[in-house]
């Protein structure tokens, strides 16, 4: 099963996404950010198939990002990509982390961005709808379902929830301090369950 709005959205909007929040990291970074798009490919074509019906969530496995200063359980190890891209003009680098497994046809994922330098929150609200609309439009048969501001421990975050044919990407993203964390859930509409993401997305807190 080919997961295309996962890899949609990673390889099209991640970059366009840098831009819109990091500027001056864009020209310098897109090369080797692609690069290691390419090496997520291959993690989420060979990552592990679990047993169906994950319900047993004493199972799951709590996963630190030391660096993002966050956790989130998920039910299977995940796949880890870290890079870290320079910045030109800057003594300062872009730094970003993946977290991503594929468990019986269902990818649970965590993505950070991380920016040397604090993020203002003053237009965050904004900011999210832009993202998810950003993400939206890469996908010329994508559209957004629903849309809600939510509260992440003090900071604005947006639930969403995109499809696109048979294939649903239900997710949050939030900004916080120097950081954009955007985490998911995606599948074909047979496979979700709303147990399942909704344990994986409450598990997510900042450090």
């Amino acid at each position: 099963m080919k997961h295309m709005l996962f890899k949609s959205y990673i390889k099209k909007a991640f970059v366009k996404m840098l831009y819109f929040l990091f500027p001056l990291a864009f020209t310098f970074s897109l090369l080797p950010i692609h690069a290691s798009l390419i090496l997520c490919d291959s993690l989420l074509s060979s990552s592990k198939v679990g047993h169906p019906h994950i319900t047993n969530f004493q199972h799951w496995k709590k996963i630190r990002s030391e660096q993002g200063k966050c956790c989130a359980m998920f039910p299977d190890e995940p796949e880890q990509i870290q890079q870290s891209v320079p910045i030109s003009g800057e003594n300062a680098s872009l730094q970003y982390h993946v977290y991503v497994t594929n468990t019986q046809k269902v990818i649970f994922m965590l993505l950070i961005v991380q920016y040397p330098h604090v993020i203002s929150e003053v237009n965050s609200s904004k900011n999210l709808e832009h993202f998810l609309s950003m993400l939206a439009a890469q996908n010329s048969g994508a559209k957004v379902v629903s849309a809600d501001l939510v509260n992440v421990q003090g900071h604005e975050g947006l639930d969403f929830v995109i499809q696109s044919g048979m294939t649903l990407f239900h997710g949050r993203v939030t900004q916080a301090n120097n950081a954009l964390y955007l985490i998911g859930v995606e599948c074909e509409h047979d496979h979700y369950q709303e147990d399942n993401y909704r344990y994986f997305i409450d598990s997510f807190e900042l450090e």
